[in-house]
Parts: C-alpha cells; sequence; structure tokens
C-alpha cells in the first residue's frame, strides 16, 4: 500500500473515514509514502491544532518505507 497525503491527513484530522484507513494500513502486508507525502504532511499539521491519537500515531508509523522519486 501506498499511504497519500489525504489519507495520513484524514488520520490525523479525524476524519469519518479515519478509522477504516487505519485498519486498512494496520492490515496492509507493506506500506510505503513518498518523500513528497510526508513532507506534506508534516507541514499540513505543523500549521493546525490537532489531537493526534495513539491509534493513528501507529499505523502511520508503520509505513518506515520512505520512497525516492525514482521508484
Amino acid at each position: 500500500m501506498v499511504l497519500d497525503t489525504s489519507a495520513l491527513l484524514a488520520i490525523l484530522f479525524g476524519e469519518p473515514s479515519s478509522d477504516a484507513l487505519i485498519d486498512a494500513i494496520a492490515q496492509a502486508e507493506r506500506r510505503a509514502l513518498s518523500v513528497a507525502s510526508a513532507l506534506e504532511a508534516v507541514g499540513s499539521v505543523r500549521t493546525a491544532d490537532t489531537g493526534m491519537d495513539g491509534r493513528a500515531r501507529c499505523c502511520c508509523g508503520r509505513a518506515t518505507r520512505v520512497m525516492s522519486s525514482s521508484e
């Protein structure tokens, strides 16, 4: 599964689809995140007041493989 910024932000901001996204991420055998998506998500979170819960941190943290732009 390749995660994109909108999925990460939906989780972090507690949007209605966040539980389903967290479950899908947790069940995925492999997870990846582009450098661009990681930077965009970090920038968005830094400018917002969020209440990120433990489940979101856990699932997002599992996306440990950051892909280069050549992949």
